[in-house]
């Protein structure tokens, strides 16, 4: 929970998870426990409690000991989105990538199985990251958005005839669009230091409201509840309350939440997940 605290500035409750430590021997040092009361005050985040998130109790996908790598070459240069589609109950899971070819493409996974469906090239340049938006179930045509190097967002419909790949430019941005995220009705994109706001119950995703920073690229992004969070270039924290009328607002903010840029962030049974360029994860409770 973000708030202001005996300084008037406004902090936040965290907890640092672990902290990898980038040395020859690549070891994984995990510190948990309280600050000193001195500390705290030093910080001025106030008395906090720990999140509760320990190496024990977060589940492990797979034996690491033995891990399987399958897949196929997807595209000619760098992959920089990667998005889970899932159809329905009774379909296997689809795979979205975008690469730095100014490619993107469709995967079908089926056991260890990953089969190309349908590849499309975009113009103007690679998509840097992308959203789905499933409605088959609910009689509507399933969507993939994708945010690209030409200061565009995207909305392409995968059902498509095979012989037309026309996808619909729904938004254009002040710049490269580095993070999108999906709450409910609304889609969330950011290009630089702005935020603009999508309303996606319409035939057409559009533009309901925006909002910029003051200083800071934006390049990561992440919805809990009824707010949005995002990550900046220099290390901040952002909060902004969303309303049901498509109005955003800046709630607060805590400044060098990280000591390098947040390249991440994941809302996860209440907590907001950052990472960042200096070898931290942090949990922060909302």
């Amino acid at each position: 929970m973000l708030f202001r605290g005996p300084s008037s500035r406004v902090v936040s409750k965290a907890v640092c998870i672990n902290r990898v430590e980038m040395g020859l021997s690549r070891r994984m040092d995990a510190t948990f426990g309280r600050q000193n009361a001195h500390q705290r005050q030093a910080l001025g985040l106030g008395c906090f409690e720990p999140c509760g998130v320990t190496p024990a109790n977060i589940p492990c996908p797979m034996d690491l000991q033995s891990p399987q790598y399958w897949g196929s070459k997807g595209h000619l240069g760098a992959v920089s989105a990667l998005e889970v589609l899932l159809p329905g109950d009774n379909e296997p899971p689809l795979i979205f990538s975008c690469g730095m070819d100014k490619t993107s493409a469709i995967w079908r996974l089926s056991g260890s199985e990953l089969e190309l469906r349908r590849k499309i090239i975009l113009s103007g340049g690679p998509a840097f990251c992308a959203v789905g938006d499933m409605r088959s179930e609910d009689g509507l045509l399933d969507r993939i958005y994708m945010g690209t190097h030409s200061n565009t967002v995207l909305s392409w419909t995968p059902e498509t005839p095979l012989e037309s790949d026309e996808y619909t430019i729904i938004g254009r941005q002040c710049g490269w669009v580095r993070s999108m995220v999906s709450d409910g009705r609304w889609l969330f994109c950011a290009a630089c230091n702005q935020i603009q706001m999508f309303d996606r119950a319409r035939a057409v995703p559009t533009l309901v409201a925006s909002i910029a920073l003051e200083k800071g690229d934006i390049l990561a992004m992440a919805c809990l509840k009824d707010s949005l969070y995002a990550g900046t270039v220099d290390g901040c924290l952002y909060a902004f309350d969303i309303d049901r009328c498509g109005n955003i607002s800046l709630r607060s903010c805590r400044t060098r939440a990280h000591n390098g840029r947040i390249t991440d962030l994941i809302a996860y049974k209440g907590m907001l997940l950052s990472s960042s360029y200096d070898g931290s994860i942090k949990a922060w409770d909302c």
